[in-house]
């Protein structure tokens, strides 16, 4: 186990897949995930439990309804934990709260909205000097960066 030292290299796995992506995790390696978190020397990582689309990325009898529709390794996040963990990787797991698109869909009261009435979502734009600035996009903007409203006693989801 870790001596309690402080980390030298994390890795934050963004991983926020579509639904019609097919056969997610299918060919995932716990070795050669491993193997290439090593090779970068990486001693820390945070795995996805639940992205912006609002797919869990692991089995749940509470909430079948949120699993990813196309992950074909329904322990997915617990396989790659359990090979970081034996491999002295420390893991953290990052789960949406604000960003939730089938919850916008399944609850568009419980949508953050402008003065306007139209939802409040996120755009990420170019800045004009190679970065990205962010705005707020219109309800017919493509994405899935629909904000939540975090005040609602119905979103307490």
């Amino acid at each position: 186990m870790s001596s309690g030292r402080l980390r030298f290299r994390h890795s934050f796995q963004d991983f926020h897949t579509s639904p019609d992506i097919p056969d997610v995790g299918g060919e995932f390696d716990p070795d050669e995930f491993i193997a290439t978190l090593k090779k970068a020397r990486v001693d820390s990582v945070t795995l996805c439990a639940r992205c912006h689309h609002g797919h869990l990325y692991y089995d749940s009898k509470v909430h079948p309804e949120l699993i990813h529709p196309q992950l074909a390794r329904p322990n997915f996040l617990l396989e790659q934990i359990e090979a970081c963990q034996k491999n002295d990787i420390r893991v953290t797991i990052y789960t949406t709260v604000e960003f939730d698109f089938f919850m916008t869909e399944e609850h568009p009261e419980w949508l953050a909205v402008n003065a306007d009435g139209s939802p409040h979502s996120l755009k990420i734009a170019e800045d004009g000097e190679g970065g990205h600035r962010h705005t707020t996009a219109s309800p017919y903007d493509a994405g899935f960066y629909r904000w939540l409203c975090l005040n609602s006693p119905t979103s307490s989801f």
